[in-house]
């Protein structure tokens, strides 16, 4: 799940040689989530047969299982709880002349040195080729989700208050669906399930993304591929995240994001915003314009990772590295 660019191949939807294919045991990890139909039997590639000895090897470690310094042969470090483990642990930055832990990792910390890759959207959010203008949207803004955080709290304190509604009208033109509570069943009937939750992204001209138990979300990235501009704020919960600076890579490539820096600015943004239609409209060109060229950048960091630490390894089955892989690094840009 944590892996999910991999597990749905949405990462090498922006080109590139390589294919991911999965395990058996990922493979039967996903049962649950077929069962209840999540996700449907034909849009992943679960091949059975033994893996060919010749194929690269990649290792996809969770920092609470392994301290992944004690394995040397560690491509990337993903888990959903990375902004908690400590420095120690997981890779604190690495003294000059020191070897690098991890090739890259989810979860961006301006502490870490190994590059960042993005969490993507999740692997049952299929990408999404067509959708509505911004403008002829039905819900100016949506957010269906649990109070997880001071930052969602205080973001839904501003878009459910009766004197903030009737002070800015634009307010009851959205989705809004929250729980006091996260639950990891997705069978819950008190959640919106993932393919109303689909519908809902593709029908909203803007996406709340308030921090949660981490900063960067799923979220964030599933309204990127519908075409939903996300609305993030850099305030308190923020400044004082785990991950410091989560945000800065997206923000440095260019994210046609809107920034607050506090939520009680959204009323006003919003308002001010939606009485602007020819502005929605570029502003999701733009954003679809960012995602092709970021996720570009990302593929061609991780993809040139790959090939060149196999190559590393002595592996007898050399891999041609791409002429787009430069000498000194593969950073997104």
């Amino acid at each position: 799940r944590h892996a999910s660019i991999f597990v749905n191949q949405y990462l090498f939807s922006f080109g590139g040689q390589l294919h991911f294919h999965l395990s058996p045991a990922l493979r039967k990890a996903l049962d649950p989530y077929y069962e209840n139909d999540s996700i449907r039997h034909e849009e992943l590639d679960h091949p059975e047969a033994v893996c060919d000895p010749a194929w690269p090897k990649v290792n996809l470690a969770q920092h609470e299982v392994m301290h992944f310094q004690e394995f040397p042969d560690t491509w990337m470090v993903v888990g959903d709880e990375f902004c908690l483990c400590k420095k120690s642990k997981c890779g604190s930055k690495a003294k000059k002349g020191s070897r690098q832990v991890a090739q890259l990792r989810n979860y961006y910390d301006q502490d870490f040195t190994s590059p960042y890759v993005p969490l993507g959207p999740q692997f049952w959010f299929l990408p999404i080729n067509d959708y509505l203008p911004a403008s002829q949207r039905g819900y100016v803004f949506n957010f269906a989700g649990s109070i997880t955080s001071g930052s969602r709290r205080n973001m839904a304190k501003y878009i459910q208050s009766p004197s903030v509604r009737q002070a800015y009208p634009v307010l009851d033109r959205g989705f809004v669906h929250v729980r006091g509570s996260w639950t990891s069943d997705l069978r819950n009937t008190n959640y919106v399930f993932p393919e109303e939750y689909r519908a809902m992204l593709l029908n909203s001209t803007f996406t709340l993304c308030p921090s949660g138990k981490n900063v960067e979300s799923f979220r964030v990235f599933e309204a990127v591929e519908a075409g939903s501009i996300p609305i993030i704020a850099l305030d308190r919960a923020y400044n004082h995240s785990r991950c410091a600076n989560s945000f800065q890579p997206l923000l440095d490539s260019g994210a046609p994001f809107v920034v607050l820096y506090d939520w009680k600015e959204l009323p006003a943004k919003l308002s001010q915003l939606a009485a602007q239609p020819g502005l929605l409209d570029q502003m999701q060109r733009d954003l679809h314009a960012w995602k092709v060229r970021y996720w570009t950048g990302v593929r061609k960091l991780v993809e040139c990772s790959i090939i060149r630490r196999h190559n590393e390894m002595g592996s007898t089955n050399q891999l041609q590295l791409p002429s787009e892989c430069s000498v000194t690094g593969d950073l997104a840009s």
